[in-house]
């Protein structure tokens, strides 16, 4: 299949898998559902935003730090409102493309990381499952991330393809979207630093990432929040919180309850896990990253989705040396893992509560079939050795 038929191919799956999200929430909230029905409170501050944006007439409403910095998703949806749309239906779009980029660049990323066509795909299906990298943007669809988690895969490409010059304007306009983005630049240097020496990535990922972190930088400095917002204050408010409810939830929501199925893959050859992660470091830093980044944000399953790129290739290489390992053919374990991960589906529960994204429920269907997954996964590899 040429390369051009297999992108579109990687479209038209990614549609699909949108299709099933938008018609699991729709069902529940209807269609391009009002902000009033959600309970949490974030997209509020994104409504605000782009409603009247930075240099608009009216100030917004709300300027709560430091939802008032990621500025790229209120504007692209206050300029279509020029355009005539209205501001739920706009930013319904926004949220849809970039979730739909995001899933198609997730899977080329995972060609380019050499996996075949029939493994990209199950990666991205898997994806396609989970709440905080997908379904969860269908229920609150004004948030900043689906065009972040957009532009990171993006740029995860772009560095495999080592099309370093375009990094600079995805840069910008990354980092408008989210301070998430800059996850892009430890992996890009310690890929450049593992394969072209120091100097190298030194030198490219300076001029990299220049100009995105003086339109950082700029952005700061040019939009003043309201209320008093320390990034202290916020570790301490945010690390109080997670320990006030470790032992009930965060082991969950911290493995099986945010990536499903992709985590006891994960483990299916941990000797194998580290010595990859030894060989590309650049992925277990990554990883490291967005976990320590926990500790400056409330919510657990969004961020760690910002994970992905690195958990994803993992994860897979895991399942395809478990294939090798064991004579297991694609089909008979693609289906268990889809099974799987559409068991965890629908146990994660996104409406029914305030703070659902926090305080998501310990799903015992979910605990237990990944564990009894893992260990049959175990007993066969043994069994077959």
């Amino acid at each position: 299949m040429s390369a051009s038929r297999e992108t579109w191919l990687a479209v038209s799956a990614a549609a699909l898998i949108l299709c099933v999200n938008v018609a699991h929430v729709s069902s529940r909230m209807g269609f391009v559902h009002s902000a009033r029905h959600v309970a949490e409170f974030d997209h509020h501050i994104y409504r605000s935003l782009a409603l009247s944006p930075p240099g608009s007439p009216e100030e917004p409403r709300l300027r709560n730090a430091p939802f008032v910095w990621r500025v790229a998703t209120p504007w692209i949806v206050y300029g279509l409102q020029r355009a005539g749309a209205s501001v739920d239906g706009a930013s319904y779009a926004v949220t849809n493309a970039a979730l739909l980029g995001f899933l198609v660049f997730l899977f080329l990323y995972l060609r380019e990381r050499g996996f075949d066509r029939d493994d990209a795909m199950l990666g991205m299906a898997l994806v396609g499952l989970m709440q905080g990298a997908v379904r969860w943007y269908e229920y609150q669809y004004w948030m900043a991330d689906p065009l972040a988690l957009f532009l990171i895969a993006l740029s995860f490409w772009l560095i495999e393809k080592n099309r370093l010059g375009w990094l600079v304007p995805v840069g910008v306009v990354g980092f408008a979207a989210r301070e998430s983005y800059l996850l892009v630049l430890p992996y890009l240097f310690l890929r450049l630093f593992r394969s072209k020496g120091p100097v190298v990535a030194v030198t490219r990922t300076a001029a990299v990432a220049a100009l995105p972190l003086a339109a950082l930088v700029a952005i700061r400095l040019a939009i003043t929040p309201s209320g008093d917002y320390t990034a202290w204050g916020t570790v301490v408010w945010v690390m109080e919180a997670r320990l006030g409810k470790f032992l009930s939830l965060q082991p969950y929501v911290l493995t099986v309850g945010t990536f499903g199925v992709l985590f006891p893959l994960l483990f299916l050859f941990p000797a194998r896990l580290l010595r990859e992660w030894r060989r590309r470091y650049e992925d277990g830093v990554v990883l490291a990253a967005v976990y320590v980044s926990l500790a400056i944000a409330i919510s657990t399953d969004r961020i760690l989705a910002y994970a992905l790129p690195v958990v994803v290739p993992a994860a897979l290489d895991q399942l395809r040396h478990f294939r090798e390992r064991t004579g297991a053919g694609f089909a008979a374990t693609a289906a268990v893992c889809l099974a799987l991960q559409i068991v965890f589906f629908a146990e994660t529960q996104f409406t029914g509560r305030a703070g659902m994204s926090i305080h998501q429920p310990v799903s015992g269907w979910v605990s237990l079939s990944m564990f009894a997954a893992w260990l049959a996964a175990q007993f066969w590899v043994r069994k077959r050795s």
